[in-house]
């Protein structure tokens, strides 16, 4: 399997493009303060290194010959996650206003869902992809948890332990690598989605 990665994408890709409208047309049903704030956010998670993340599906997804219908659904569904653990991240650290927290809170609702009905339309009930993305928000719900304790030790003298829950923040980002190897697994046997590559992301 051979994976090419660029290294950025700029939002005037059409890629890039692409997704941005129909994460637009997605929530264009939504009242118009939640649609201004939405693509506020859009817009806040689409420079290049952003939309680097984008499109990890997309490559992978690539490399496991899935169709570019797929492989953009599944860019999109990722695209969604990002921008509700973005608005979760910025509640847990309150960094809004009182007057905006009631918006962030309904969009984020709002994006979970979107979120989940992608990977419903996507994924069958029994794939192994929900244990994967199972396991990777468990983590990552761990580790905000205790996010705003403070350290009790410097960054030179951290454990492996204190590693992995630092990498625990970024879990649900590994939830779009699964889904390109479970439909190759799922298109060629009933095995379980082996995933010893994703570890390191």
């Amino acid at each position: 399997m051979h994976l090419e990665v660029q290294e950025s994408l700029l939002p005037s890709d059409p890629k890039v493009l692409a997704v941005r409208a129909s994460y637009c047309a997605a929530i264009k049903r939504l009242s118009p303060q939640l649609v201004n704030a939405g693509h506020h956010l859009l817009d806040r998670i689409s420079t290049p290194n952003w939309t680097l993340e984008w499109h990890l599906p997309r490559w992978l997804g690539d490399a496991f010959g899935l169709s570019p219908g797929k492989i953009q659904a599944l860019v999109l569904s990722n695209v969604y996650g990002l921008t509700y653990i973005r608005l979760q991240d910025d509640l847990v650290d309150d960094e809004m206003s009182q007057a905006t927290r009631m918006t962030t809170i309904l969009l984020a609702t709002a994006l979970y869902h979107l979120w989940m009905l992608q990977y419903v339309q996507l994924f069958a009930g029994e794939s192994p992809f929900w244990s994967c993305l199972e396991r990777f928000m468990a983590q990552w719900m761990r580790a905000t948890q205790s996010s705003n304790k403070p350290p009790v030790t410097g960054f030179q003298s951290y454990s492996e332990e204190d590693f992995l829950r630092l990498g625990e923040r970024g879990a649900p980002s590994k939830s779009a690598a699964p889904g390109p190897a479970c439909w190759q697994v799922e298109r060629r046997s009933s095995h379980r989605c082996h995933r010893p590559w994703i570890i390191s992301w």
